[in-house]
């Protein structure tokens, strides 16, 4: 079993490098983020978790300039 999360928008400071900051309604809180993930994983308890980041690279990059 597999299990995906793509979050999308979450109310953290990688947002605060934007123009315009997305509206606060359209992002997750980064507690719902965790406490849902938390659920997904109590579930059912897996042999091996991968926790990975995409485009960390480019993320750092941003945050930097």
């Amino acid at each position: 079993k597999v299990s995906t999360v793509f979050p999308g928008r979450v109310d953290t400071e990688f947002f605060d490098i934007y123009p315009e900051r997305p509206p606060k309604g359209q992002m997750l809180s980064p507690k719902d983020l965790a406490d849902y993930i938390v659920t997904v994983a109590e579930q059912k308890p897996l042999k091996r978790h991968v926790v990975r980041a995409l485009n960390i690279g480019k993320r750092i990059r941003n945050m930097l300039r």
